[in-house]
């Protein structure tokens, strides 16, 4: 999306809060979705990880980071908003005592640790029944396992805890005194029922969780106000305009892409990927979520079909690091020049567990087919390859969900750096993707446009400019259909031998 000088930006203007698992973002946008000029401000940080599966993150450091964020976008422009939007990281999961200080850091999508609290669950409830109450599976990811994990690990955190919430909940309950989780991100707790929009007696009986202990669900239609006196004197400018509870990220990205209706699918891949499409589906109307997929919420109104896996750039990042490989490197540039699956190498990539289509816990990454002749090109190209097939595996059960002629809208810093990645997702999908500019700030901007609806500052979000027209199209190569799917095949195999539903196969260690 071309950025606009303020001279030229159409009023009126909304601020949007893009708060990632690797940093957080503040953009200015003007009514037709543009970002102003200069109007960014992106400071990073990194998730502490653990050799048992942990990934978490300080609440403090991280609402720190998003204060400076903002601070440095209002001191860049002294220009009226109208409107603060806020996108944030889905399933994300903290508590806080009576004062709504914080009790335990951020558990974020990838901690893994309540793995076993997951098998307990799948063994006491039935997990079919849980999926489609709620749109999710029981995995790691969600709430259910995580509250159990904390119950029988860490009971003085639970003791000390009066509410569970997401980080945005926090966040906005900080600066405005307000407890309250927003559909969007209640809808990805697998703690939601996802035809009444409340929480879902049985998921409460799976997490040992009373419902006076989650933060209430708050429509994200609904303005908050009565910014806290702290942030009312730091954001003068900013105390008075209508901010919206955060909506998850992937929900966004759709937004900002132009994903919305059934024609379009999104595909983003950064650290992770997903690929989401957005249809209307009003409240009380119960989904129908279709096998390997999952359901969750933009908001009250649309439903968010779709699935994700742990492990997209991060795995090219790790090969890249294990190699000393950077992506401007000269092994990069020669895995890129590669032919397709020329390296006789079976990945699978499964660094941090995998959510769609295997939801395992217990995944681990493999590589297959070493050689001495291995070189770290091979590894770099293979990785790429690896997790193409994983994201082609979702969008075979995406697509009969959408209309045949259907568009792919490609966005996420990790797969539009790379031609040849992008190339090599068409021709594992042997469908056309239209890759949005690199700079696009689809999450952000999904968040802005979302802000300008609710604040009736806009009357459709398809007053916003289509992305699509910016993108490029890329079509797939058919002569490379039958090799991508024979590779697919060998690591769905490799799959198969190493693990039954999930876990690993100990007799094949």
């Amino acid at each position: 999306m071309p950025v606009v000088d303020v001279r030229n930006a159409e009023q009126p203007l909304v601020l949007a809060l893009d708060i990632g698992t690797s940093s957080t973002r503040a953009i200015i946008f003007d009514r037709r979705g543009r970002p102003l000029r200069d109007s960014e401000s992106q400071l990073k940080y990194e998730m502490t990880t653990t050799p048992d599966g942990g990934a978490e993150v300080d609440a403090l450091m991280l609402a720190d980071l998003v204060g400076q964020s903002i601070d440095t976008v209002l001191a860049r422009h002294q220009v009226p908003i109208s409107a603060v939007g806020v996108a944030a990281f889905w399933h994300s999961l903290m508590g806080v005592d009576g004062d709504g200080k914080p009790t335990t850091p951020v558990y974020l999508w990838a901690d893994t640790r309540s793995r076993e609290d997951v098998d307990a669950i799948k063994h006491e409830f039935d997990a079919h029944e849980l999926w489609q109450r709620t749109g999710c599976f029981v995995h790691s990811s969600y709430w259910p396992g995580k509250l159990r994990w904390l119950a029988r690990t860490r009971p003085d955190l639970v003791k000390a805890t009066s509410t569970w919430c997401s980080f945005s909940g926090y966040l906005l309950r900080r600066m405005f005194g307000a407890e309250g989780t927003s559909i969007s991100m209640a809808s990805s707790t697998a703690m939601m029922n996802a035809t009444t929009q409340q929480w879902d007696d049985l998921a409460l009986k799976a997490a040992g969780v009373d419902p006076d202990h989650l933060a209430p669900i708050r429509n994200e239609r609904e303005p908050l106000a009565g910014m806290a006196p702290e942030y009312a004197r730091r954001w003068p400018t900013l105390a008075q305009v209508p901010w919206f509870r955060g909506i998850g990220d992937g929900a966004c990205a759709n937004v900002g892409s132009g994903g919305l209706g059934p024609d379009r699918i999104a595909l983003t891949v950064g650290t992770s990927g997903a690929m989401r499409m957005v249809r209307r589906l009003p409240a009380g109307t119960a989904p129908s979520t279709p096998e390997s997929l999952w359901t969750y919420r933009l908001d009250d109104r649309a439903a968010v079909i779709g699935a994700a896996i742990s492990n997209g750039g991060k795995v090219i990042d790790w090969f890249g690091d294990l190699t000393g490989s950077a992506f401007d490197s000269e092994a990069f540039r020669c895995a890129e020049k590669l032919e397709p699956d020329s390296h006789g190498l079976t990945v699978l990539p499964f660094l941090a567990g995998e959510r769609a289509p295997i939801w395992s816990d217990w995944a681990t990454g493999a590589v297959s087919g070493l050689k001495l002749a291995t070189t770290a090109a091979d590894l770099i190209r293979a990785g790429m390859e690896s997790v193409s097939y994983r994201l082609g595996m979702i969008y075979a059960d995406l697509a009969t969900q959408t209309e045949p002629d259907h568009q792919i809208l490609a966005n996420g810093g990790a797969i539009l750096r790379s031609d040849v990645w992008m190339q090599m997702v068409a021709d594992v999908f042997q469908h056309p993707i239209v890759a949005l500019p690199p700079d696009e700030e689809s999450t952000a901007r999904g968040a802005a446009l979302m802000a300008l609806e609710y604040a009736g500052l806009i009357e459709s979000l398809l007053d916003a400019d289509d992305p699509a027209g910016y993108g490029r199209k890329i079509e797939p190569e058919p002569a490379r259909a039958e090799i991508y799917r024979a590779a697919m095949d060998r690591q769905n195999r490799l799959l198969d031998l190493l693990y039954e539903n999930g876990k690993p196969r100990l007799d094949a260690l």
